[in-house]
């Protein structure tokens, strides 16, 4: 049986155009590495490239530690300080120990009564 018509376009174009667009949504939306090779791979090798994205680049994305953003969701991995998908800045703990212990020198949170380190109290 023969291929006729528009059935062509489908199976050498509309196929591996929908799986590197899910591909690179998904890799985006994870923040995983390399979304733009992954992306490519996906097209050029169809169904097989969608099977690799999801057994290699998911694994790897999985046994990274991710923090959730605040402002859309995303779960980013922990070393980066902006969201990859909406740029929000995330708040390192060093940003919100801004005053220092008197007596001490210990930093301490700006709104800290008494030091956690001496236990003076602190003006």
């Amino acid at each position: 049986m023969a291929i006729i018509g528009y059935e062509w376009l489908i199976l050498l174009w509309v196929i591996p155009i929908a799986c590197a667009v899910w591909v690179n949504r998904d890799a985006k939306r994870r923040g995983v590495a390399h979304a733009g090779v992954w992306t490519l791979v996906a097209f050029i090798l169809t169904i097989f490239g969608l099977l690799l994205y999801v057994i290699f680049a998911r694994k790897e994305e999985a046994q990274e530690l991710k923090r959730i953003c605040p402002q859309c969701g995303l779960g980013v991995p922990v070393r980066h300080n902006f969201c990859p998908s909406c740029g929000k800045q995330f708040v390192v703990a060093q940003d919100l120990r801004s005053k220092t212990c008197m007596f001490c020198g210990r930093k301490l949170t700006q709104d800290a009564p008494f030091c956690d380190a001496c236990g003076k109290a602190q003006e």
